[in-house]
């Protein structure tokens, strides 16, 4: 099924253990134009502050009733790195959120990080 991208824009976002905020934009690979990053806005919980979630983190249901399921907790989200989205992500961002959430890199380079 096809849907204009602005027809997402204020989707809600589901984590595993409650609302986390809504979509207020979405970030594009400026070579291949495939989603990289949904911005989400975090609402109230978490001051309002914008984080990134990549578009794999998203779980396999149909979207419907305005939300879109993710397999993050709100306690990985809030301990997320800050990333300024009014700005382009660096490649060193990248590296940190997808450190964070152990998420296999896009890029094809293999990274680890070290777990506290």
């Amino acid at each position: 099924m096809e849907r204009n991208i602005k027809s997402l824009i204020n989707y809600n976002i589901a984590a595993t253990d409650g609302m986390i905020g809504e979509v207020e934009e979405f970030y594009f690979d400026d070579k291949s134009w495939k989603i990289r990053y949904l911005v989400v806005k975090t609402g109230n919980w978490l001051s309002g502050r914008k984080v990134l979630i990549a578009p794999h983190a998203l779980l396999k249901q149909p979207w419907q009733d305005g939300f879109f399921p993710v397999n993050l907790t709100k306690k990985q989200i809030e301990n997320s790195p800050d990333i300024d989205t009014d700005k382009p992500v660096s490649r060193q961002q990248e590296i940190e959120l997808y450190g964070h959430y152990q998420w296999e890199s896009y890029w094809g380079a293999a990274f680890t990080v070290a777990v506290p």
